[in-house]
């Protein structure tokens, strides 16, 4: 199993650094910045990457309806394909810890994704909840 982080620059790059610094280093993890080069063919690009790959593969890109997430979602199809957007630090974190839980890949992700979402806050929010809570969080 291997998850590929996917972005528009040099975001895939920082993530997996960030991931990295946190959880140790992670053989499977990759990062995959599209255009950080002139003349950059993005359909070539991720379709060598697929051609590589013939395990099981998530993929999480930055963003829904970008072109990155369009391109790797023409290979849907595949059997050893899963497709996230929304990449943050949270879902990365939460699949990697867990991926040899022996769970199904498709359980794995839907909880990833609500552990994900689960950890955005408005931290202005936490000051109308009372002081002592902030206080005593940092």
């Amino acid at each position: 199993m291997k998850i590929i982080l996917a972005s528009h620059g040099e975001l895939a790059k920082g993530m997996k650094q960030s991931v990295e610094l946190i959880a140790g280093k992670q053989e499977n993890l990759e990062a995959f910045c599209a255009y950080t080069e002139n003349d950059y063919n993005l359909q070539l690009q991720v379709s060598s990457l697929m051609d590589r790959e013939a395990g099981e593969l998530i993929v999480i890109t930055d963003i829904f309806g970008g072109s990155v997430n369009n391109e790797f979602m023409r290979y849907l199809r595949r059997e050893n394909l899963s497709l996230i957007a929304g990449m943050n630090m949270a879902i990365v974190i939460e699949l990697l810890t867990k991926i040899n839980s022996g769970g199904s890949i498709e359980e794995l992700i839907k909880e990833a994704i609500k552990t994900s979402k689960e950890s955005i806050t408005n931290c202005n929010d936490l000051i109308g909840m009372g002081s002592s809570i902030i206080e005593d969080e940092f």
